[in-house]
């Protein structure tokens, strides 16, 4: 197994001699402008006819990220992810038609915090050194992986296996809170207005539009996860993707079944799980879409748990959850359904 020993690449603009700067959730509001700058005009959150223009080449790391950067981009942008749908980001396997992907590429757009520990080697294949990379998650203060630890005392533990799938810089999973995915759209649109500059004005547009969707879905979450008594809203689930989540709507991460995915559980890993989730009365255990629905199987049939419901977190599906915002949607209804 691999470590994590990724060190992210700093965004770099082309010409412009411009970095992107980051915005932390807080500072996004339905009120604010979409502009830095006082020569920009303010667009209307509308469609701006434009004549047919030469798209530039975008490229994403994962679905979300794709999805989200359609969202800003529109007509302007061909965006080619590198993550198949419904793989997660974190134990992909990467391929030399990825590093290509990257050659062809404008600009290249990625989560950070040593998610895609792959990237670097693809970068490095790629070679234009001077291309633009963004980390959309720079500058993000991260939560620990409050999980990580758990199992390192187990009998199948060693030194390796304890630590390869922490995170080596905190929880990368900031998009499970809208509000952050919020900032992932104002540096979109910058960067992509940086190295498009015709384009300005309807980026500009778009993301307005998308950042009162999203503030919205903020809105509507907070909403559903109200409905849930405040004794009931745990959450164990296959890895520590959502104490972004937790923290937003009033959740506790009762509990991850693996640190590592990949690996199998030991006994003694399960008689403690089982343990854990008797003592903590959850009513249900939440699996991922990404993951093998075994492992959760098996812990709530030793429990005695009859719920067990999947959600979608570092990838969209082909139905169900087809954008962002409708993996949210579909994720807390789905939460609320079970723990009400």
């Amino acid at each position: 197994m691999r470590r994590y020993s990724f060190v992210l690449l700093l965004a770099i603009l082309v010409g412009c001699g411009q970095s992107s700067a980051t915005v932390q959730p807080s500072q996004i509001s339905q009120s604010q402008q979409q502009t830095t700058t006082a020569d920009q005009v303010m667009p209307t959150a509308t469609a701006i006819a434009t004549e047919p223009v030469s798209q530039i080449r975008v490229v994403t790391t994962m679905s979300i990220l794709a999805d989200v950067i359609k969202q800003v981009g529109g007509d302007r942008v061909i965006v080619d992810n590198i993550i198949p749908l419904g793989a997660g980001p974190e134990d992909y396997q990467a391929t030399p038609g990825d590093s290509q992907k990257i050659a062809d590429a404008n600009i290249v757009f990625f989560n950070g915090h040593a998610l895609e520990e792959w990237l670097e080697p693809l970068f490095e294949n790629a070679g234009g050194s001077e291309q633009a990379r963004v980390e959309l998650s720079a500058g993000f203060a991260a939560l620990e992986d409050e999980h990580a630890d758990e199992h390192a005392g187990e009998e199948h533990a060693d030194e390796e296996h304890a630590d390869e799938h922490a995170h080596e810089e905190g929880n990368p999973h900031f998009w499970l809170d809208p509000t952050y995915v919020m900032s992932y759209t104002v540096t979109i649109r910058d960067q992509l207005s940086a190295i498009d500059p015709s384009g300005k004005a309807v980026y500009a547009a778009n993301a307005e539009a998308y950042l009162g969707q999203l503030e919205a879905l903020d809105q509507e979450l907070q909403g559903l996860a109200a409905q849930i008594p405040a004794e009931r809203r745990k959450l164990i689930t296959n890895h520590d993707a959502f104490p972004y989540f937790a923290k937003r709507y009033g959740f506790e991460v009762a509990g991850v079944l693996l640190e590592n995915p990949e690996a199998e559980l030991s006994a003694g890993d399960l008689a403690a799980l089982v343990e854990s989730v008797k003592a903590s009365g959850v009513p249900a255990i939440f699996s991922e879409s990404q993951f093998n629905q075994k492992t959760a199987e098996l812990l709530a049939d030793e429990a005695g748990i009859k719920t067990i419901a999947v959600l979608y977190t570092d990838t969209l599906g082909s139905e169900t959850a087809t954008s962002y915002i409708d993996m949210m949607r579909y994720n807390m209804n789905t939460i609320v359904a079970a723990l009400k």
